[in-house]
């Protein structure tokens, strides 16, 4: 006999996955190999443990600036804070799972990766804070060189990071590829923008944001192509 909790259940309407997400989960069933239980989460904690390493290296090695005594608290330490918490947030997104095992919802990885580049772009540029021993530089030319030093570093600092975050995410099924590739690229750029604002003393807001934010836009755009060519059913 049928109960009426029986045609409750019954009744409740069922989603189907998208043709492309069934496609994709199909392809890679063929072409990835199972995993032994419990691999993802060494993969995490060897991750964890291999970006703790490249932080502490990176923060050791590049010392914290001549000026950071004289800066105001809510641009030294605030920003800090910032961009601890946007990486935090954008590795998470990146690297999640999430309930279905397919990776973060696309409306919230292209809600936050919108928002917090712009959100970052207008904090950098509504803090001007310098201190009697900042560096300025001398001319236009010498902005150029050091700025392109500086963007060039932040590059070298971030690609490990989406190297490791990159690996971490092989095999696995992805709803929403770009966009999770893009945060995985905003991750590691924000990750080491965190290093270059301790370290670099140059003044100025067009310095912070066209030297060690800008990098976080192609490093995006690279890890969104490169997340979507890894989930994308081979075509014949």
């Amino acid at each position: 006999m049928i109960g009426s909790n029986d045609l409750k259940v019954a009744a409740l309407p069922t989603q189907m996955p998208s043709a492309d997400l069934r496609a994709r989960v199909l392809a890679s069933a063929g072409q990835t190999p199972g995993s032994l239980p419990g691999s993802w989460y060494r993969r995490v904690g060897a991750v964890t443990l291999g970006g703790a390493f490249w932080m502490t290296t990176l923060l050791a090695v590049f010392h914290l600036r001549r000026d950071w005594p004289e800066l105001p608290v809510v641009y030294s330490f605030g920003t800090l804070g910032i961009l601890v918490f946007a990486s935090c947030v954008l590795t998470w997104l990146g690297t999640s799972r999430g309930p279905f095992m397919v990776g973060a919802s696309a409306p919230w990885l292209t809600a936050v990766s919108s928002v917090l580049p712009l959100a970052l772009v207008a904090w950098c540029f509504s803090m001007n804070a310098t201190g009697p021993s900042s560096r300025v530089a001398s001319s236009s030319l010498e902005a150029l060189l050091l700025g392109s030093m500086c963007y060039g570093v932040t590059l070298c600092f971030a690609l490990p990071i989406l190297g490791a975050s990159m690996w971490l995410r092989r095999g696995l099924i992805t709803a929403a590829p770009r966009w999770t590739g893009a945060c995985l690229g905003m991750a590691s750029a924000t990750w080491a923008h965190i290093v270059l604002h301790r370290h670099c003393d140059l003044a100025g807001p067009w310095h912070s944001v066209l030297a060690h934010l800008l990098p976080l836009f192609p490093l995006a755009v690279f890890g969104a192509w490169w997340e979507s060519r890894r989930v994308s059913p081979a075509r014949p």
